[in-house]
């Protein structure tokens, strides 16, 4: 499976040097920026240093609030994981979803089947490709850096969220509600690697990689495109009826879903920031007096827009 999610990250990334080299600005509300069309393999040659970026700006004093929210949260949800695991489900199936997850294995993806799989979809590595397969496309046919910039970074963003879930994971072997053998689930730190891939369900719970992967997705969508006043509404009720779902199929805690939620949003907001330039709207003066070969005193005053 990750095998064939690279393939198609390579394979749409790879079109973009049909699209001439161009740079574009946008006004926003508050500020100018300029977006450059992005270079075929940007999504992985940046991804470095946009990772020690954002690590950098997760542990900064800035981050500081953010981080207190999340504890708390997590605290909170934590004590009362088992009482909220057991009334998603009961209204689960009160309106017809069931608790179990009934996705299909095919050869490229696990499918939806149903509605409620469709939902945990939503998180899936595939639906993010998909999207980015859209603003590709789009990017292509209109020229346009922006829409192409969008593209290379969603797919930048299913690496390092990936690689950052998977790290804390085997960091924090949490598991999941359906093979919990402890209330709240077993945690089981810093298992080797053959124990987590040998029976991954039993570790894989903290935190959600389908939560953080949609999370990203998001922020780089919203804050590309800050104009469009529908995204966040829709984005946070999509991402509110993943969390529902994962809950109500036994997948993840309830208490997993902030430090997800978190984490996505700051992996997303760091590629974005660095993935554009701000473009300067000031006007700028320039006063020069001058002698002419007359002897005439004057000046010259030049206006740049």
């Amino acid at each position: 499976m990750k095998k064939l999610i690279s393939f198609f990250i390579l394979l749409f990334i790879a079109t973009l040097e049909l699209s001439a080299d161009e740079k574009r600005s946008y006004q926003f509300e508050n500020s100018t920026y300029e977006y450059s069309t992005p270079k075929t393999f940007d999504f992985v040659t940046t991804a470095p240093g946009n990772y020690l970026n954002f690590l950098d700006s997760s542990f900064s004093a800035k981050s500081m609030k953010g981080w207190g929210t999340i504890i708390a949260t997590s605290a909170l949800l934590y004590a009362y994981d088992e009482e909220i695991l057991k009334a998603v489900q009961n209204a689960g199936r009160q309106i017809g979803f069931g608790n179990k997850d009934k996705s299909r294995e095919t050869v490229l993806i696990n499918a939806p089947t149903d509605v409620p799989s469709a939902l945990f979809f939503l998180g899936d590595g595939f639906t993010s490709i998909g999207i980015g397969a859209g603003f590709l496309t789009a990017g292509l046919i209109k020229e346009d850096p922006r829409m192409l910039q969008t593209t290379s970074q969603i797919f930048q963003g299913l690496l390092m969220s990936g690689f950052t879930s998977q790290a804390l994971k085997r960091v924090t072997g949490r598991e999941e509600p359906f093979r919990r053998t402890q209330k709240r689930g077993r945690w089981d730190p810093f298992i080797g690697s053959e124990q987590y891939e040998d029976n991954k369900t039993k570790y894989d719970s903290y935190p959600s990689a389908h939560m953080a992967t949609a999370m990203t997705t998001f922020t780089i969508i919203s804050k590309n495109y800050p104009e469009y006043s529908f995204v966040d509404p829709l984005g946070y009720s999509l991402l509110g009826l993943l969390g529902f779902q994962m809950v109500n199929s036994g997948v993840h805690w309830a208490s997993d879903i902030p430090l997800s939620v978190g984490m996505g949003y700051m992996i997303g907001k760091t590629i974005v920031d660095n993935g554009r330039k701000i473009a300067s709207d000031e006007t700028q003066t320039t006063f020069l007096p001058f002698i002419n070969s007359a002897g005439s005193v004057g000046a010259s005053f030049k206006i740049l827009y």
